[in-house]
């Protein structure tokens, strides 16, 4: 059986490479040293709460809800997805494989929750609470705080843990099989492998944006002009700026695998595959060409980065 060629190996570190060069650029550069001034603190930007009101402790209510509903939802469509990355690798290549995936995950989950900061969301969420939980800005925040941030560490991490699953998953699809050309069974069921994987990380990728969002917004409901209109630039800055990042961490991480499947069709027609009517049927209802579903892949990617501003667009005609 000839020995898999070495641009199969070098698409498959792609797709772990480069989404983790993306992910940590916008983290620890772009967030920490070209948008964020260290020094800024609430104060100097007019932030002022002033005592408790039932006005603002309504608002803070509300506020929590929508946070906690969208970390839930994200919660849970993690797991989902982990579920779904961590079974089709034991499949691919076994339960030892999947062991070794989801230690590999679980590591790289904990390496980041444990080396996060992020300037940008200090200024823009935690330095404004710290403020309003000194001046007592409203009832009960400084428990209600405690555990938002501990729910914000752990959905992190879960998310992060659903991410490498997948990015493995994009992997194992970009290293293929050693043997002969696939026919046309594998390649359908390789493309729809690859499109599946698409959503399943997009899904995870978008409803971490729609916490984000909310997450940022959240300091908020504490506010009043003008301090308000400043944080509310900051908090949509902040949202954009990370779905941005998502929907590029998944196109990166989803390109070598699609770049791999593409040269297995192009190795298939080399070797003279002779499609059935019925076969090229199957490769154009389930493979990554056909046109619609195609579509969706490139709309799961688009997601992440189309979430923040969707959200705004709601609440505008929202009122």
């Amino acid at each position: 059986m000839p020995p898999r060629p070495p641009h199969r190996i070098a698409l498959a570190l792609a797709c772990l490479v480069f989404p983790g060069l993306v992910y940590g650029l916008s983290f620890y550069l772009v967030g920490g040293k070209l948008l964020t001034p260290q020094a800024l603190m609430p104060e100097t930007l007019g932030v002022a709460f002033g005592p408790a009101t039932p006005a603002r402790f309504a608002a803070d209510m509300a506020a929590r809800e929508r946070f906690l509903i969208a970390a839930a939802a994200m919660t849970a469509v993690s797991l989902g997805a982990l579920a779904f990355s961590l079974s089709q690798l034991v499949e691919s290549r076994g339960p030892r494989f999947g062991l070794l995936a989801a230690v590999g995950a679980t590591a790289t989950g904990l390496f980041a929750v444990a080396t996060q900061g992020n300037p940008l969301r200090d200024l823009a969420v935690e330095r404004p609470v710290a403020l309003a939980i000194r001046e007592g800005a409203t009832w009960g925040l400084a428990e209600a705080w405690a555990g938002i941030s501990l729910l914000v560490t752990a959905n992190t991490f879960i998310g992060l843990v659903a991410v490498g699953a997948t990015a493995l998953r994009f992997a194992d699809l970009a290293l293929g099989r050693d043997g002969p050309a696939p026919d046309a069974a594998a390649l359908a069921r390789n493309g729809r492998a690859l499109r599946e994987t698409v959503l399943a990380g997009s899904a995870i990728l978008t409803s971490a944006t729609v916490a984000t969002v909310f997450f940022n917004q959240y300091p908020l409901s504490l506010m009043a002009p003008p301090a308000l209109d400043v944080f509310t630039t900051l908090s949509g800055i902040a949202s954009v700026r990370w779905g941005a990042a998502y929907s590029i961490v998944l196109a990166t991480a989803a390109a070598p695998a699609a770049a791999a499947l593409i040269a297995d069709r192009r190795r298939a027609a080399a070797s003279g595959l002779r499609l059935t009517d019925e076969e090229t049927r199957w490769l154009s209802r389930d493979g990554l060409v056909e046109n619609l579903k195609t579509l969706s892949a490139v709309a799961g990617v688009l997601a992440p980065a189309l979430a923040a501003p969707a959200i705004e667009i709601v609440k505008a005609f929202a009122g």
